[in-house]
């Protein structure tokens, strides 16, 4: 019988292999893609409607909170620290500007504040670390004396995704894919069509042959027939 110890130190071997399969991209050593998955984390704006007299957190956070009692407060705080050139030593402000969005019936002007959160989407496929594309910032490098070829051991390392080696003229790219995976306000399951103005919108990532889930981000949409310029295929603009 195998004692504890040895089980223990079992363990740790086999750990090291599933780790040392993913380090090099081998999932027939180990099929690591079944648990080593991939999360798409990005950043959600959009203006919402203002309140002078109350404040909501636009997403949790262990680190940080705004130090404000109203939006209005938070707006103060910003033009103080702005004007004087003071910090808030914690970090917990932040700059959210405000426009006139509306104005009612009788009269009333309702205004609109930009927000923002952060999330996280887990993706539906395995996306290899091959695609990730170290991106030179030179002066960043010339500072700390770094070398280009040093530079993928450094937690200040900067890449883009991209499926291509070389850039090149493409419109729908690999990160439109991933991005297309992840939901707007009326959250997964939303199935949202747009035929704004008599023109129904295409997904361009099926080669226009079916409507655009506008419930889901997007950045390009097709049209139904060429606009004034003669082009089906246009950018959102949101």
């Amino acid at each position: 019988m195998c004692c504890p110890s040895c089980r223990q130190q079992e363990q740790v071997l086999e750990m090291r292999e599933w780790f040392r399969a993913f380090k090099e991209q081998d999932h027939s050593v180990r099929d690591y893609r079944k648990y080593f998955k991939p999360n798409l984390c990005y950043l959600e704006a959009g203006w919402t409607l203002s309140s002078r007299d109350t404040l909501q957190e636009p997403f949790a956070s262990d680190r940080h909170h705004l130090e404000a009692s109203s939006w209005f407060d938070l707006s103060e705080k910003i033009r103080y620290t702005s004007y004087t050139g003071h910090m808030n030593a914690l970090e917990n402000f932040a700059y959210l500007p405000t426009t006139l969005y509306n104005v009612t019936e009788d009269g009333t002007p309702q205004i609109a504040q930009w927000n923002y959160r952060m999330l996280c989407h887990p993706l539906s496929r395995d996306l290899p670390t091959k695609l990730f594309r170290l991106q030179d910032d030179l002066p960043y490098r010339m500072a700390h004396d770094r070398s280009m070829d040093k530079m993928p051991g450094f937690r200040s390392a900067r890449f883009k995704l991209s499926e291509f080696e070389e850039p090149r003229p493409i419109r729908y790219t690999l990160l439109d894919e991933l991005m297309a995976e992840i939901p707007g306000k009326d959250n997964y399951g939303a199935n949202l069509t747009d035929d704004s103005f008599g023109l129904p919108n295409f997904d361009v990532g099926a080669g226009g042959q079916r409507p655009l889930n506008v419930g889901y981000y997007h950045r390009l949409y097709m049209i139904g027939q060429r606009g004034a310029m003669g082009g089906q295929v246009s950018s959102v603009r949101k």
